[in-house]
């Protein structure tokens, strides 16, 4: 094909957002379709500079984000009333542990490296950046950080 003789005529609409041309007056059943058409779970591959190899990191569902947040807080009376102890390091390891799909560690690797648990795998095998990095990367790919646009969320 000629590339001189193409139509480049766009078709500019109002309704339309941004690059991805997202269609706002979508009705709620073409929103719903597209909801359930979507995979929930996401899959990334990070490289992991350092030792010059991948990682593969998928995405949490709510419900697994809500029950790692509930295991990592514990609640302790203080001066008669419960407050709530959020412990960051453990949800931390908790999110590397169901959220790094590749390499797999089993007990054999656990065992052969004399280690107690997936999480102390990741603790002797990774820098602490990376160890923050990877948590960003999966709770992005699990929908936190998502940006809307803005002109979609106005009321007009």
């Amino acid at each position: 094909m000629n590339i001189e003789n193409m139509d480049l005529d766009f078709n500019i609409d109002d309704n339309k957002v941004d690059d991805e041309l997202i269609d706002a007056t979508m009705s709620d059943e073409d929103i719903l379709a597209r909801l359930s058409d979507t995979p929930i779970i996401a899959e990334k591959i990070l490289p992991i500079k350092r030792i010059q190899a991948p990682i593969t990191i998928k995405s949490l569902s709510e419900i697994q984000l809500k029950n790692i947040r509930k295991q990592c807080t514990k609640i302790r009376k203080e001066n008669g009333q419960n407050k709530e102890i959020f412990d960051n390091q453990q949800f931390k390891m908790t999110v590397l542990k169901y959220g790094i799909v590749k390499p797999q560690i089993n007990d054999a690797i656990l065992r052969e490296k004399n280690l107690s648990s997936i999480e102390s795998f990741w603790v002797r095998f990774l820098s602490p950046g990376e160890i923050e990095k990877i948590v960003e990367e999966i709770t992005i790919l699990s929908g936190f950080g998502t940006e809307f646009d803005e002109d979609l969320l106005k009321n007009e």
